[in-house]
């Protein structure tokens, strides 16, 4: 059978529920989306904030590995 689509094969096919791998954090005040790791340990996938200089910030940076201590929230 041959199905003539536009929709992602994920639509059409779903695949067992799963974790969402990548969630919004707020990282030193910066939204972020990023991709849990091992333990507390995240890589930041992409800055979704409207201030400037948020994209000037080094550890911030799409690929960045982050991590959050026990007194440090998500």
């Amino acid at each position: 059978m041959i199905l003539y689509t536009m929709m992602p094969h994920e639509f059409i096919y779903p695949q067992e529920h799963k974790e969402p791998a990548q969630s919004i954090v707020h990282y030193r005040g910066v939204p972020i989306i990023a991709e849990r790791a091992a333990n507390n340990d995240y890589y930041v996938v992409r800055i979704i904030s409207t201030n400037p200089a948020h994209y000037l910030i080094d550890e911030c940076r799409p690929g960045s590995k982050i991590s959050f201590g026990q007194n440090e929230r998500l």
